[in-house]
């Protein structure tokens, strides 16, 4: 049920906002049919129930295929370490996400979007004797805006996105994780519409 309902609020929350982003859509620049992105992300991560929260570094790497002006299907893998982990311990997040974005061309040179993915998110620990893993549900909600730089390469100064998980805590329950992901790179954009 808490699953279903935070689900719920983000995708309500996501076609308000494509309300105002819709509208907009007019095409004021040339869109490339593919754009293969990579940036570098932190990840606020949460262990959920209250068991506090972690710094998590890595990267990204996306593949949009533009359907429209308006409209892309995206594929996202990513790939964190955590940071602060105890000497001797090593844990890792890997998120493997597709689903829409939702763009705004309406100017030259910045063009903001929106999405929604969905998918696999799996998280490892190792230490110099055991490695454990966990696969679970994993979801992004969230937008950020590229500049073009010229016809081919455009930066990502800023994406943001909520990162849903739902791995076990240490009792073995499932538990739900709502983490923070924000992230900065270039995109190649290559073909056109």
């Amino acid at each position: 049920m808490r699953v279903k309902g935070i689900l719920h609020i983000c995708v309500r929350r996501f076609l308000v906002g494509l309300l105002f982003i819709v509208p907009l859509g007019l095409q004021a620049q040339e869109v490339a049919r593919y754009e293969l992105g990579g940036a570098y992300s932190y990840v606020h991560a949460s262990s959920g129930n209250g068991g506090g929260t972690f710094n998590v570094n890595g990267g990204r790497l996306s593949g949009d295929y533009n359907l429209n002006p308006l409209v892309a299907i995206v594929a996202d893998v990513g790939a964190y370490k955590f940071s602060d982990m105890p000497p001797g311990i090593g844990a890792k997040l890997y998120t493997f996400l597709v689903g829409p974005r939702f763009s705004c061309r309406r100017y030259a040179r910045l063009t903001p979007f929106s999405e929604v993915l969905v998918g696999l998110a799996r998280h490892t620990a190792s230490t110099a004797q055991n490695i454990a893993g966990e696969n679970s549900f994993g979801m992004t909600f969230g937008g950020g805006a590229d500049v073009r730089l010229n016809q081919r390469l455009s930066l990502r100064p800023m994406q943001v996105d909520y990162l849903f998980t739902r791995f076990a805590d240490a009792a073995g329950n499932r538990s739900d994780q709502n983490n923070l992901r924000v992230s900065a790179g270039i995109v190649f954009r290559i073909g056109t519409l």
